[in-house]
């Protein structure tokens, strides 16, 4: 009996606080926002919050992907 496996949904999550190359330029202080949109193509990034853990962001996908 051959079994086949299937991809049937897929869910993704990402944290609510949006941080900017110019948030992160302050964080540094010094000027990477160019350098990171020509070199790497990063304008913004997602932090989670203080009160986050990387298994609250994968409950939250897991349930988009139940949902599907």
């Amino acid at each position: 009996m051959n079994r086949v496996a299937q991809i049937l949904s897929t869910g993704s999550y990402v944290p609510e606080r949006v941080v900017t190359n110019a948030e992160i330029d302050k964080l540094l202080g010094e000027n990477t926002s160019q350098w990171l949109e020509d070199n790497v193509g990063i304008l913004e990034r997602r932090w989670m919050a203080e009160d986050q853990t990387t298994s609250d962001l994968i409950v939250e996908a897991s349930r988009k992907a139940l949902e599907k």
